[in-house]
């Protein structure tokens, strides 16, 4: 890698803001061999914002259970470790561009691109028989490459 593409992904870096207390925990948590959906749901349940988008996601369409969840740490049982905690990074990124008023386009097509580039990315690491647990990281790449590129578009400007 050359240095000036360094310099370029510490630019990034740098801009980056800081990730939420909550959010923190979360990934700390998820990160120990032996992290429980109860651990997440301590963390989590003190976060209104963050634990409306577990059960939001869990009662979604595309998950279509056929009853309701109320709960919070059944929401993460059903949803998984590795799923929950990149819904955690989804909430802090899109509370970070709200809050930035950075984004000409609308939200609603952004997240939705975000997600495209996340499923295909999950995919393509699926087809390249990437271990499973390993997948989801891939998602998470993907998810985020919209974001840095827009993060980019704005360095850019301001170092023209």
């Amino acid at each position: 890698m050359s240095e000036l593409h360094l310099q370029t992904i510490q630019r990034y870096i740098d801009k980056m803001p800081s990730l939420s207390t909550t959010v923190t925990k979360v990934l700390e948590v998820c990160n120990q061999p032996n992290v429980s959906p109860n651990d997440l749901n301590k963390i989590i349940s003190l976060d209104p914002v963050l634990a409306g988008n577990v059960l939001k996601l869990i009662n979604s369409a595309y998950y279509a259970l056929p009853n309701h969840i109320t709960s919070l740490t059944r929401a993460i049982i059903i949803l998984g470790i590795n799923t929950v905690k990149n819904l955690a990074l989804s909430t802090a990124v899109l509370r970070y561009m709200k809050e930035s008023k950075q984004s000409s386009l609308s939200m609603d097509k952004f997240w939705t691109h975000s997600i495209c580039v996340g499923v295909t990315s999950k995919a393509i690491a699926a087809e390249h028989k990437i271990p499973i647990n390993q997948c989801e990281e891939f998602f998470l790449a993907g998810l985020l490459y919209p974001i840095n590129l827009k993060m980019q578009d704005r360095t850019s400007e301001n170092y023209h």
